[in-house]
């Protein structure tokens, strides 16, 4: 009995860690501060969960690090290629704790495809697979199909992100942000 209620104390833990972590990161908390409150979740207990965030987050220190001048320096650059090793573990991490859960496919198809405007050889190709693999195990959400929409986009293919997110809308005709990108590929059309 005491191991099962140490087993429960344990994972009440972590998931308080967790929620934390997410409060603070919505209250504009700094990726930094994020980290070490999911991290510490993560040694308590390893739920998927807490890994696909750490994913998310590393998307989010990816953007970052972009955005920051001395990512042309080769500081930078190193810099971007550790947070994006750390990232693509994490997110396998996740995958490889439920290989059937859909989201976290979904998740490592979003590491690779935030890079592939950056032309990394092989980010395409993965981004493409992760995303197929989700939409495999989960064939009805529009979600899925909107991420493909976008990695297409990505890849200067708006004629087959275009297909895609219709698809997308064909599901969920209220789809918000599948519409919001739609007319984001009209725009850059120029169909204003």
């Amino acid at each position: 009995g005491l191991v099962g209620v140490g087993g429960y104390a344990k994972r009440a833990l972590a998931m308080y860690y967790y929620q934390r972590a997410t409060i603070v990161r919505a209250a504009g908390g700094g990726v930094e501060d994020t980290d070490q409150l999911l991290t510490r979740a993560r040694k308590i207990h390893a739920f998927t969960i807490v890994d696909r965030a750490r994913a998310q987050l590393g998307l989010a220190a990816l953007s970052e690090l972009l955005g920051r001048e001395e990512i042309n320096t080769d500081a930078g650059r190193e810099a971007f290629r550790a947070t994006l090793g750390t990232t693509i573990d994490r997110a396998r991490a996740a995958m490889e704790r439920d290989e059937y859960g859909y989201q976290n496919w979904l998740v490592l198809g979003d590491v690779y495809a935030s890079i592939v405007p950056l032309k990394i050889e092989g980010a395409y190709e993965q981004a493409r697979d992760s995303y197929a693999r989700a939409e495999a195990l989960n064939p009805t959400n529009p979600a899925i199909l909107l991420a493909e929409a976008r990695l297409e986009s990505a890849r200067g293919e708006n004629d087959v992100a275009r297909e895609k997110v219709n698809k997308a809308l064909a599901m969920k005709n209220n789809y918000s942000e599948a519409i919001f990108f739609l007319s984001q590929l009209d725009i850059a059309a120029g169909k204003l």
